[in-house]
C-alpha cells in the first residue's frame, strides 16, 4: 500500500510539472520586439531596465526582413510578467553601461490609459532609439574632413588637459544655467503668445484694409491730384510768399525806430474812436442835408467856375440877350409883419431844390 501511494504522488507531481512546462498554467514570461535602426553592440542576454530596475533580458537580435523597407534590426526582449503588459507609447532606448561598453535596453512605459501591447507585440521605429557611435559619424565624412576633425579633437583634448576642475565647475553650474534658461524660455513663450495675438490683430486689420481697398484707392487718387495741383501752383505760391516776405520786411523797416510812436497810437485809438463816434453823430444830419442838395451844389459850382460864364443868349432876361449874375445868393425876403429880412428857406428832394 505504501508503494502504491508513493507511485500515485509521483504521478501527480509529474503531471503538475508537465502542465507547467506545457504552458497549461498560463505564460510565465512576456515578450515584445523592438524595431531599431541600429542595434550595434546589443547581444543576447543584455539587460532590459525600467528606471534602473532590471525587468528582463534580450532574448535575440536579428536583422529586419528584406520586405521591411525601413531595415534595421529586431531586438526581442523577454520581460517578467509582473511588469506586463507594456502600453502603446512605450519607448525603448539602447544605452551603454559603464566604460566597458556593455549595452542594455531602457524602457520608458507608455501612459496607463493607452492600449496594451499584446504578448509578442512590437515597438515601431518611431518609439525606439539607438546611440550613434562616433565612428559611424566620422564615416559620413571624406578622409580629409575626418583628418581635420581628428586634429580638432586632439587639440581640444590638449586645451582641456589639466583643467578638469574648471570643467567640473562648469558642469556644477549647468543646473542653475538650465533653470535660468528655462525661465528665459518661459518668458519667450509668453512673448510668443503676445506676438501670436498681435498677428491675429494684424490679420484682422489687413482684412479690413482689403475690404476698403476701393475707398483707399479713391483717397490716394484725390491726394495725388491735390499734390499735382500744389506742384503746378508752386511757382505762384513761392512768388506770393516772396512778395509777402518783402512787404513784411518793408513794414518792419518802416516801423523800425517808431515803436514808441506806434505804442502811443495804439493807446490813443480808443479815445480817437470815441471822438469819431461823436463827430459822426453830429455830422450825420448835415451830411444828410448836403446829400439831398448834392446836384444843386454841383450846378452852382459849375456856374462859378468861370468869370465869363454868364452869356446865355437864349432865354436872356435883358435887352442885349445876356444874363449877368453878380451875386450867387438868393436875395432875402422881408417879413411884412415885422419888417425883418431873412433868407428864403428852401428844401431839396433828391437833389432838386423847391422854393
Amino acid at each position: 500500500m505504501l508503494l502504491k501511494a508513493i507511485a500515485i504522488l509521483g504521478t501527480v507531481v509529474a503531471a503538475t510539472f508537465g502542465a507547467v512546462n506545457l504552458g497549461l498554467g498560463g505564460p510565465q514570461t512576456y515578450s515584445i520586439t523592438g524595431h531599431f535602426l541600429s542595434a550595434e553592440g546589443v547581444t543576447q542576454g543584455n539587460d532590459v531596465l525600467i528606471k534602473g530596475v532590471q525587468v528582463g533580458k534580450v532574448e535575440s537580435v536579428q536583422l529586419a526582413p528584406d520586405s521591411d523597407a525601413t531595415g534595421g534590426a529586431l531586438v526581442k526582449m523577454t520581460i517578467d510578467k509582473k511588469f506586463a503588459p507594456m502600453r502603446r507609447g512605450t519607448r525603448a532606448t539602447i544605452r551603454e553601461k559603464g566604460f566597458l561598453g556593455n549595452m542594455y535596453v531602457e524602457l520608458a512605459p507608455g501612459p496607463d490609459g493607452n492600449q496594451a501591447i499584446p504578448n509578442g507585440g512590437t515597438l515601431p521605429v518611431a518609439d525606439t532609439a539607438a546611440p550613434v557611435d562616433l565612428d559611424q559619424v566620422m564615416d559620413v565624412f571624406d578622409p580629409a574632413t575626418r583628418a581635420k576633425l581628428k586634429t580638432m579633437t586632439l587639440e581640444g583634448g590638449k586645451s582641456l588637459d589639466g583643467r578638469g576642475a574648471d570643467v567640473n565647475h562648469v558642469l556644477a553650474d549647468l543646473p542653475a544655467v538650465s533653470s535660468q534658461f528655462a525661465d528665459a524660455a518661459g518668458n519667450i513663450d509668453q512673448s510668443q503668445q503676445q506676438l501670436d495675438a498681435l498677428t491675429v490683430e494684424f490679420d484682422q486689420i489687413s482684412q479690413q484694409m482689403a475690404s476698403e481697398d476701393a475707398s483707399l484707392r479713391s483717397d490716394l487718387t484725390n491726394g495725388a491730384s491735390i499734390l499735382d495741383t500744389i506742384a503746378a501752383r508752386e511757382d505762384r505760391l513761392q512768388a506770393e510768399i516772396t512778395y509777402a516776405n518783402q512787404g513784411l520786411g518793408a513794414a518792419d523797416a518802416g516801423l523800425s525806430g517808431h515803436e514808441q510812436d506806434l505804442a502811443t497810437l495804439l493807446r490813443e485809438i480808443p479815445s480817437l474812436q470815441d471822438n469819431l463816434r461823436q463827430f459822426s453823430n453830429t455830422a450825420d444830419p448835415a451830411l444828410a442835408d448836403v446829400n439831398m442838395c448834392y446836384s444843386d451844389i454841383i450846378n452852382a459850382i459849375g456856374e462859378l467856375r468861370s468869370a465869363t460864364d454868364y452869356k446865355h443868349p437864349q432865354g436872356a432876361q435883358d435887352a442885349n440877350g445876356y444874363e449877368l449874375r453878380v451875386e450867387t445868393y438868393i436875395a432875402p425876403l422881408q417879413n411884412k409883419d415885422t419888417g425883418s429880412r431873412n433868407p428864403p428857406q428852401q428844401s431839396c428832394r433828391g437833389g432838386t431844390p423847391t422854393p
